[in-house]
């Protein structure tokens, strides 16, 4: 009943915040496929937009995700992890390799291009969790760093240090631009965050919503009978 409520009352939100010009709602979400070599890139079209990445890092996988810096950019990236017990001790690492970057350290997994440098994130042992309110989704904060970079072209990688595999959401940009065709995907936006976040979860939701919407239904027509 609760996540029927906060679903709900996210939805309204989320008509609410629209309707103001200029507002902001959430991330945008981008879902991850098959990206494990520099060929295979996904491409952020516009690094200071505020996406959100849903992706599962394969044991031993580099993740490549790329996007181009066309002036001076303060980039900013997150990574965060589901607050589920699958992933409770998931600690993956995130790094930039582009033009004007330091050297790579001696066991950077992730191909590295000539002209280019690498600055890489570590997970720090300061934790803090997060409450997506829109797709009632909770995370750990594993890291997040601002960095000013030059114009060129970049590469952001995503891997574990110790090889592991595990899912995570990785959050780049801080500027929120949603519109209305994004709040007519929101239904089906949430279904894929929600299935992502936990099938279980979003199969015993859609299940009580379903009888929520039954009971008021069967309300509704013992009313009309009764008025008849």
């Amino acid at each position: 009943m609760m996540c029927m409520l906060r679903f709900i009352v996210s939805l309204c939100l989320v008509l609410i915040i629209l309707l103001v010009p200029g507002r902001a709602v959430a991330h945008r979400p981008i879902f991850a496929v098959e990206n494990s070599c520099p060929s295979e890139a996904i491409a952020i079209n516009d690094p200071l937009i505020s996406w959100a990445i849903y992706a599962e890092l394969t044991p031993g996988a580099v993740d490549y995700y790329t996007f181009t810096a066309e002036e001076q950019l303060d980039f900013y990236a997150q990574m965060t992890i589901p607050t589920l017990k699958p992933e409770t001790g998931f600690a993956p690492a995130f790094a930039l390799v582009g033009p004007g970057l330091g050297e790579a350290p001696p066991d950077f997994p992730g191909a590295v291009f000539q002209g280019h440098g690498v600055e890489v994130f570590l997970p720090t042992q300061i934790q803090r969790t997060f409450f997506e309110p829109f797709t009632q989704t909770r995370y750990w904060i594993r890291q997040e760093q601002r960095i000013t970079l030059g114009p060129g072209d970049y590469y952001l990688l995503v891997y574990n240090p110790e090889a592991e595999g595990g899912r995570y959401t990785l959050a780049v940009g801080e500027e929120e631009a949603w519109t209305w065709r994004d709040l007519l995907a929101f239904p089906q936006l949430w279904l894929r965050v929600r299935w992502w976040y936990n099938p279980f979860q979003t199969v015993a939701i859609l299940v009580g919503l379903g009888i929520i919407i039954g009971l008021v239904i069967r309300l509704l027509l013992r009313l009309r009978t009764q008025r008849g």
